[in-house]
């Protein structure tokens, strides 16, 4: 091979090296993180009552962490919450769901998710499937996650709102008591605004 030849080779070879190269240290930088601001994150849920109407409640308590990069909306969700902190806005109610009967929040003080797949539905839609730990049971659940909005916050953060919802069967984690005057299926809404780390 003469020598203009070789030289245009070698080029193209360092010219391919440098492309790989960036493309390997795109994909090692890590996926940007969000942590769920508590004041504008809500964890509410919906069940029957007696088959006539619905109660509704909400978590007090609790860490939201979800992670974005790849071709879905989110790359990972990570959430927990403290069973202690039910809220239906009656406590002898309340002081009911964190007794054995239902929570046993001093057994199991926490409910947590950890997200195991993502499917991208659209830009602003995925699916996202993990295990659901709750009341000492871990099985598997697919929320539906979808793009409220995006932009800065009153300091210059950047902000990413999410809303997820999934329906579980409580009976399905052992919490069997009073199925029938209380409903089984439980339905969860939560709604975060994300700051980036």
């Amino acid at each position: 091979m003469n020598r203009p030849l070789l030289l245009a080779a070698a080029a193209a070879m360092l010219a391919a090296a440098a492309l790989l190269g960036a493309r390997e240290a795109r994909s090692a930088a890590p996926a940007p993180t969000w942590a769920g601001d508590t004041v504008h994150t809500f964890v509410n849920f919906r069940i029957g009552h007696l088959g006539i109407s619905h109660s509704w409640g909400r978590f007090n308590d609790f860490t939201a962490t979800f992670e974005t990069g790849g071709d879905a909306l989110v790359s990972s969700v990570a959430f927990d919450i403290k069973a202690e902190s039910v809220d239906t806005g009656n406590e002898k109610r309340d002081q009911h769901l964190r007794s054995p009967d239902f929570l046993n929040a001093k057994q199991f003080p926490s409910l947590s998710f950890r997200s195991t797949k993502v499917k991208a539905i659209d830009a602003d839609t995925a699916e996202v499937t993990g295990d659901l730990t709750l009341h000492g049971v871990t099985k598997p659940l697919t929320a539906r996650v979808t793009k409220v909005g995006a932009g800065k916050g009153m300091r210059g953060e950047e902000l990413l709102g999410l809303d997820a919802t999934f329906t579980l069967k409580r009976s399905d984690f052992g919490m069997t008591h009073m199925v029938g005057p209380v409903g089984d299926e439980v339905t969860v809404w939560i709604s975060t605004e994300g700051a980036k780390k």
